[in-house]
């Protein structure tokens, strides 16, 4: 057997715990409500604690499928430091930029009886929550009891 051989099998393991280690792999490490508020859709985390001390994101998105309907990220620097106040964004308004986040997809209209996700990262913290409009209302579905 080749020393070729040798290392390219010991790097199988490797690149197998890395990708297991991708954020999309592991369950969210915090629930993302959305609930309507005034009219309007909101988005807040919650912990399995029930609180938002380990809720962190400095990107968020609501997708349907794979296609991105709304996207913002923060944007460090001077004006804005190195993470969000509070170390999250929410509450959150769906459309709505807060102060020193920038929008990377303008926000798309959300449809009734479609299933949307909301995802929101920070390093190694997930935060995710499936739902879907109904008439006025958002049906939750809570990701953290059913992982």
């Amino acid at each position: 057997m080749s020393a070729m051989t040798v290392k390219s099998r010991r790097r199988g393991p490797l690149v197998l715990l890395a990708l297991l280690m991708l954020p999309g792999c592991s369950p969210p490490t915090y629930d993302i409500i959305a609930t309507i508020e005034m009219g309007s859709l909101m988005f807040n985390g919650r912990d399995s604690e029930g609180t938002t001390r380990y809720v962190e994101a400095t990107t968020f998105s609501v997708s349907r499928g794979d296609a991105v309907q709304w996207s913002i990220a923060f944007q460090r620097g001077d004006a804005c430091g190195y993470e969000p106040r509070g170390g999250h964004p929410f509450p959150l308004t769906y459309g709505v930029v807060p102060e020193c986040w920038v929008q990377s997809q303008a926000p798309i209209p959300l449809e009734d009886g479609v299933i949307y996700t909301a995802a929101g990262y920070a390093g190694s913290r997930r935060g995710g929550g499936d739902f879907r409009l109904t008439t006025g209302a958002v049906e939750f579905i809570d990701t953290l009891s059913n992982n």
